[in-house]
């Protein structure tokens, strides 16, 4: 047996081995308080929280060779090397978090309006003094800071999503390229069509701003959605540029320091498909505020910075 098919056979047993294992060992996560919970009732909110099971996985993607794990021909080196990470069970938002939950947070003074763009083009914002306009409130949050969406998970009492939670949530364990499947599709609806194929003349998925929830089609396996092409999602960790952090196979995080904090996700200034593979990892200034940045939280999991 070749040493690579004996690598990929590894991989192969140490997946299952570690699913068994986590099964059994490791207990079911908090859960958020029920109003929170989507199995609460046909009144659930869009950014209510789904249970995600946890399990082991391989995390991350690569481009050099065909015949190794994880082969992605459209990867970067930012997205790799791949490797066999193991999370504990959380709840993670089902939709992106809402501009209504941040105004409930800054009406009680635990987190602050400069946190957010409240101005310029795209911006979803609605002023603490307008009208509680539903269908204002539940458009997802965008132009948010790293410490917007911090404060805001806290308030509700979680917190953000490690990279490694956030990319388990998106693709599950059967090394899916988008939440999805496999198949390359821009993540905006047309009208006509509950999803939009990506043309071969390379027709941009560029959406006219981000979506509400209610509107995106093709959850991921845990009924997650919009997880690409909507909003660049701010995660917990420090950002790594050069690759995943070489942190340990259980619930791992990034490094302990960093100039720019973790996005997942892609959002709707995506030009291709290939932007929005739940591989695709970015970093930005903790501090900035675009317009196509927002995030969703998540109770429970292991104890991470």
């Amino acid at each position: 047996m070749r040493k690579l098919d004996l690598a990929v056979l590894l991989l192969a047993v140490g997946a299952v081995a570690g699913a068994a294992w986590w099964r059994f060992h490791v207990p079911t996560a908090t859960p958020p308080p029920a109003p929170w919970r989507c199995d609460s009732g046909k009144d659930a909110r869009w950014d209510c929280f789904v249970s995600v099971p946890g399990g082991t996985f391989l995390m991350g993607a690569q481009a050099t060779d065909a015949k190794d794990p994880g082969y992605d021909a459209d990867a970067s080196p930012n997205e790799g090397p791949p490797r066999i990470v193991s999370v504990a069970p959380f709840w993670i938002g089902r939709g992106e978090m809402s501009v209504g939950v941040f105004r409930e947070c800054a009406r009680a003074g635990k987190c602050d309006v400069a946190d957010v763009a409240t101005e310029g083009g795209y911006s979803t914002w609605l002023p603490l003094d307008a009208p509680d306009v539903p269908t204002s409130l539940s458009r997802p949050l965008n132009g948010v800071s790293w410490k917007g969406a911090r404060d805001t998970c806290a308030f509700l009492g979680g917190r953000l999503p490690t990279e490694a939670e956030w990319e388990f949530a998106a693709r599950g364990t059967d090394g899916r390229h988008w939440p999805w499947g496999n198949q390359p599709l821009c993540a905006s609806p047309p009208k006509d069509d509950p999803f939009s194929r990506a043309q071969r003349d390379n027709k941009t998925c560029t959406q006219d701003g981000p979506w509400r929830m209610s509107d995106m089609p093709n959850p991921s396996p845990f009924g997650l959605v919009g997880m690409a092409g909507n909003l660049w999602e701010w995660v917990g960790d420090w950002y790594a540029p050069d690759g995943l952090p070489a942190a340990g196979s259980k619930d791992p995080s990034g490094p302990a320091t960093g100039e720019t904090r973790g996005q997942r996700g892609g959002s709707w200034t995506a030009s291709s498909p290939a932007d929005l593979r739940v591989t695709v990892r970015g970093g930005l200034d903790p501090e900035s505020k675009l317009n196509d940045v927002g995030f969703r939280c998540v109770f429970g999991g292991a104890d991470v910075r």
